[in-house]
């Protein structure tokens, strides 16, 4: 069985346009995230992006920040993701 992670944000309600997002991705052992790495940047219209690389039975964290003229936002508050083990 296949599994997915689907994240969801709002776009910033002010300041210049976004140019795109930049989604991380960090492995999270015993409880620690590990370094975030990025996986993804969604055009600036995107709100959504689905991770179809997950591995059952690993935990994840994902951070999203976006980035305009001026650079890129600090991430939002990071959300850890564990997959489960697929049921015999």
């Amino acid at each position: 069985m296949a599994h997915q992670v689907t994240l969801n944000w709002v776009a910033p309600a002010t300041g210049d346009p976004v140019a795109t997002y930049d989604v991380k991705r960090a492995p999270v052992v015993g409880g620690v995230v590990g370094t975030f790495a990025s996986i993804a940047n969604p055009e600036p219209s995107a709100t959504t992006y689905v991770d179809t690389t997950v591995v059952a039975g690993l935990a994840y964290a994902y951070e999203v920040s976006s980035v305009n003229a001026n650079g890129e936002s600090a991430p939002c508050t990071a959300v850890q993701v564990l997959i489960p083990l697929a049921t015999p």
